[in-house]
């Protein structure tokens, strides 16, 4: 018995003892950059995955899109005419290495009112938008490298467009005057073996694995002091 109990014992401390698997980490960049100037279309450039830090799972990317337009408002009447009120929108198109694409739109509502005659300006009406692109697991290897990298998406842009109108006012559109992208790219992985990765969770025994390590290293002591008392008598 007293054997079985050491055996036990010393099986629980070594079980304990040994780490557990490491869960996934993930790894977040954050792009931001504004094009003014009636942009039709530019370049994001994102970090690439660093492959000394471990094996690339999945990567994502959550565009987060803020512009302004203006809106010229022609009346050809001869009095002040009212106008409706509406929603500009203009479609964007993502492109990325391999399979990587998708389409989103920046887009807002504006008021209704009353235009002169002549030209009636709308300035800095605001655009927003958002999209998430998830890339695939045959085009990973786009987005990794072992060192520093860049990889670029091309976002495109179309012209603006409206939904309300009412004669004798003509809307005409102006291009988008900015806009401004915030790109954040994560990627989720499995750190490499030795890899120092502050954003991967340490594995720390629950208060439960706790006591029964220390009832087990407990047991150890006093069979030992038990076995020691048993010599001396004898």
């Amino acid at each position: 018995m007293r054997l079985n109990f050491q055996t036990t014992a010393l099986g629980l401390l070594i079980a304990l003892a040994t780490p557990l698997p490491a869960s996934a980490a993930t790894e977040t960049f954050d792009v931001k950059t504004t094009a003014v100037g009636s942009p039709a279309a530019f370049l994001v450039g994102l970090p690439m995955f660093d492959t000394s830090l471990g094996t690339l799972t999945a990567t994502k990317i959550v565009f987060t899109f803020s512009g302004t337009a203006e809106l010229d408002i022609y009346n050809f009447g001869k009095s002040i005419e009212a106008y409706q009120s509406g929603v500009l929108s203009s479609s964007v198109t993502i492109v990325g290495p391999g399979h990587v694409s998708g389409t989103t739109s920046v887009a807002d509502s504006f008021a209704g009112g009353n235009a002169k005659v002549g030209l009636t300006k709308l300035v800095g009406l605001p655009l927003s938008g958002q999209t998430q692109l998830n890339v695939g697991a045959s085009d990973l290897g786009y987005f990794q490298k072992n060192g520093a990298g860049t990889v670029s998406l091309l976002l495109g842009f179309a012209s603006l467009t409206e939904t309300a109108s009412s004669f004798p006012c003509l809307f005409s559109l102006d291009d988008l005057g900015s806009v401004a992208t915030d790109a954040a790219i994560t990627y989720t992985y499995t750190a490499a073996t030795g890899s120092a990765v502050s954003s991967a969770p340490t594995a720390v025994p629950e208060p439960g694995s706790m006591m029964l390590l220390v009832a087990g290293m407990t047991g150890i002591g006093a069979l030992r002091l038990r076995r020691r008392s048993v010599k001396a008598v004898q």
